[in-house]
């Protein structure tokens, strides 16, 4: 005790900090933000695992932060060897990767906290510290109170002197045998005067107390912890019985854990003001996002119309420099969203099939025009064994190349790019792909190397003010690249060209999949052949002006008949009023937004509920895309858009064969007939039957409910069968039909799918639920 005592002590006045990291940049680095984090402290260094082991056999520190990788070995096996040294100080596990499963480990192997270096700011630095060392003193605190339990009594007696703690027996008819403890005193109650006394009058006065001890008069054993006067106790009652098994009395005691309930109280306040935190950032950067590209859509859109008109060489010139900047500011709001994204872990993945050759092709249009203006050439080149068809994320993959290409083509004058893709492993349906872009341009420096894969930095101070760029691209793509499974690397020499070199998993798609490739959207260097839709009569719901007069100009040179509303109230009127052929409708208007509007449609709109419905929003974060179709929408584009994908969409939906909408809009409906003969007792049969189908409908919905909360696959694929099994009996549609689709969704991973369906499936529970509720009235009506 006498140790912990002095160790607290040493913790007030300064903190010894043992940091163990190879990297000296990295050393440097939480140096820095220890010193700016508040805290008083004196940090020693050790390069390797081994060095580290040397300087804990030798010294005795407050804290230890240890790098995942080392020389000599990771990080999880020096946190193995430090299990036998049975150190006080915790253990802070500091890692480049997000890895939740080496986190988990990491915890298992004594760990007090799992650090991200992209979060080892000075706030975070000195908030781990302080919980961990806190946590620390917590749990060693506790241990001290157990095994005081386990003491000889003349050691028990010095701990029951001196620690908030109260011991207590009685015999069988509740009359105090022995009392002692400071908790009695904190209870306003003198030890010394209870004994004799029966707990029944004694303790009248606290009245849950009371009930505790007349339970274990009764037999009971009994754990609880009680808040008394604002001081929490965890107590504990034992009945006692003889040799002969006859009742005796009760023996017990208490335990003073307000410090500790007061801790977690803190921590839980602390996790909920990070919970809120993140909300509000999520929250910010949608109207960010919304406001800033609502005027982007019309800068970039009526820039895109007035191209088109008769316009001399000079009106040509500043137009194209109008839309080059706007561009720039997209790439650049883009780049913060995704960022952003990628801190708060945010960032999700699609698993699809899509064509590699295809999304390369895409690539090379898109680039032809910039990598022409600069003299440049760009080939692509790939080994003959490179699938063509892979499942993965396609948008994220040309993301990333495209950054590289664009980098590769901006420091490069007069010179060649190239693409060039290996397969390093397939076996398995596994396939492990190399992609380098290599580049003839100016290089980077050695000592600049790993720099530039930091967020905000450059090769250069200059090279913003020559070249232009966030300095994000590359931290980026590493982000992407990593959070995928892969790795990312360059080589380069200044004058003499670079190549960034990085690996990501595909697998290999199956038959089925490869049948439904998802084609990779493509923006033609040249322009789009956009032939007329004068057949199509088209209901615009938008209330900004500026995209009011974008829309109805694009849609002019289609010979589109449109009419044009500026909110869902107004959109609903119309809709009523007139028959058409497909509706844009903005998500953000007064009044009544585009979500509502679009719901009532499809579950009031009659015959036309199906008609095809494509969502217009200037949001741009994570859910978007599931919001708007778990609203039912069939189709979503961001702003600002491009009029070719805008066509295109268009073009799409109004060239389905039949109802383009899904079975959520369709109404609920069960079959009995084939169960009438399956007993004589009809009525009962089908009570009994429909009971067990609406029971597991509700439980269903409970965790179809938890899926946001928990986001636990396995769960959610038990409960979509069971429910399927359930209602498939009664062919309960079109419930039954949407299920199917959710358990494709989710044998695939296909994250993007779930959450809609999920939504889907809830609101069509519900309908069964009702209609199960008057089936079974009108079974009861006639028994």
């Amino acid at each position: 005790m006498h140790k912990f005592l002095q160790h607290k002590q040493k913790a007030v006045e300064q903190l010894k900090i043992l940091i163990i990291d190879d990297d000296e940049v990295d050393q440097m680095a939480l140096k820095r933000s220890l010193h700016k984090s508040g805290l008083n402290t004196q940090t020693f260094s050790a390069s390797s695992g081994s060095n580290g082991l040397q300087l804990l056999h030798q010294e005795t520190f407050d804290c230890i932060f240890i790098d995942f990788k080392l020389p000599d070995m990771d990080g999880l096996d020096l946190l193995e060897q430090l299990q036998h040294l049975e150190l006080e100080a915790p253990l802070l596990l500091v890692t480049s990767h997000g890895d939740e499963r080496i986190a988990a480990q990491a915890i298992r192997l004594g760990a007090a906290d799992y650090i991200p270096k992209s979060i080892l700011t000075p706030e975070a630095i000195s908030h781990s510290v302080r919980s961990a060392i806190r946590l620390r003193k917590a749990e060693t605190e506790r241990f001290k109170y157990e095994k005081s339990l386990r003491d000889a009594q003349y050691q028990l007696d010095l701990i029951i002197s001196s620690s908030p703690m109260a011991f207590f027996s009685t015999n069988a008819a509740g009359e105090f045998l022995f009392v002692q403890g400071k908790v009695w005193e904190m209870l306003g109650l003198n030890p010394e005067e209870l004994v004799g006394k029966s707990c029944l009058d004694v303790l009248s006065s606290f009245p849950r107390v009371l009930n505790r001890f007349k339970r274990a008069l009764n037999g009971e054993t009994i754990q609880s912890i009680d808040d008394l006067n604002g001081s929490f106790f965890k107590a504990h009652y034992v009945p006692i019985y003889n040799e002969f098994g006859k009742f005796v009395g009760i023996t017990g005691f208490a335990i003073d854990i307000t410090d500790r309930m007061n801790n977690e109280r803190e921590l839980t306040q602390a996790k909920e003001l990070a919970e809120k935190s993140v909300r509000v950032k999520e929250q910010f950067l949608a109207n960010m996002s919304h406001e800033i590209r609502t005027p982007m859509n019309g800068i970039l859109g009526l820039t895109n119309v007035l191209q088109k008109t008769n316009l001399d060489q000079e009106q040509h010139k500043f137009l194209k420099a109008i839309q080059t900047s706007a561009n720039n500011l997209m790439l650049i709001i883009n780049d913060l969203l995704d960022l952003s994204k990628i801190t708060s872990q945010q960032f999700t993945f699609e698993n699809i099939s899509f064509n590699l050759d295809e999304l390369i092709q895409d690539i090379v249009d898109l680039m032809q025009v910039r990598v022409s203006e600069r003299n440049n050439v760009l080939l692509t080149h790939h080994n003959g064994n490179v699938p063509q068809t892979l499942v993965g994320d396609p948008f994220r993959l040309k993301q990333v190349l495209l950054n590289l290409i664009g980098n590769a083509n901006k420091f490069t004058e007069n010179g060649d790019i190239k693409l060039l893709i290996h397969t390093l492993e397939d076996s398995n349906g596994k396939i492990l792909l190399e992609f380098t872009v290599e580049d003839s341009g100016i290089g980077i420096a050695e000592d600049k190397l790993q720099l530039i894969f930091e967020s905000f930095n450059q090769a250069t101070n200059d090279t913003t003010r020559k070249y232009g760029g966030t300095g994000l691209g590359l931290s980026i793509s590493k982000s992407l690249v990593e959070m995928q499974g892969g790795t990312i690397a360059v080589r380069s020499q200044p004058l003499a060209g670079s190549a960034f070199t990085f690996t990501l998993p595909f697998s290999a798609p199956n038959a089925s999949e490869t049948q439904k490739e998802v084609p990779i959207e493509t923006q033609e260097s040249g322009e789009l052949e956009l032939l007329p839709m004068s057949h199509l009569r088209i209901l615009l719901a938008e209330d900004n002006e500026i995209n009011q007069l974008l829309i109805s100009t694009v849609l002019a040179d289609w010979e589109v008949e449109l009419d044009m509303v500026t909110n869902g109230m107004e959109a609903l009127k119309m809709f009523k009023k007139n028959r058409y052929d497909l509706i844009l409708m903005d998500m953000q208007m007064p009044e009544m937004d585009g979500y509502d509007a679009t719901g009532y449609i499809r579950k009031h709109g009659g015959e036309q509920a199906c008609i095809p419905i494509i969502a217009l929003t200037a949001h741009a974060t994570t859910g978007e895309v599931e919001k708007c179709l778990a609203a039912g929408a069939d189709a979503y584009v961001s702003k600002p858009f491009e009029p070719e994908h805008l066509y295109q969409t268009i073009y799409k939906l109004t060239h389905q064969n039949g109802c383009t909408t899904t079975s959520a809009h369709a109404a609920p409906s069960i079959k009995l007939e084939p169960l009438h003969k399956l007993s004589p007792d009809r009525a009962s049969f089908l009570n009994e039957l429909l009971t067990l189908c609406l029971n597991s409908t509700l439980t269903a919905q409970e965790a179809l409910a938890s899926y946001d909360e928990k986001r636990n696959l396995q769960q959610l694929e038990h409960a979509v069968a069971d429910l399927h099994d359930s209602i498939a009996v009664i062919s309960a549609q079109p419930l039954l039909g949407t299920l199917e689709e959710l358990q494709q969704a989710i044998e695939q991973h296909n994250i993007l799918s779930i959450k809609p369906l999920i939504v889907q499936s809830m609101l069509q529970s519900k309908e069964l639920v009702d209609l199960l509720n008057q089936e079974l009235s009108q079974l009861h009506e006639i028994a």
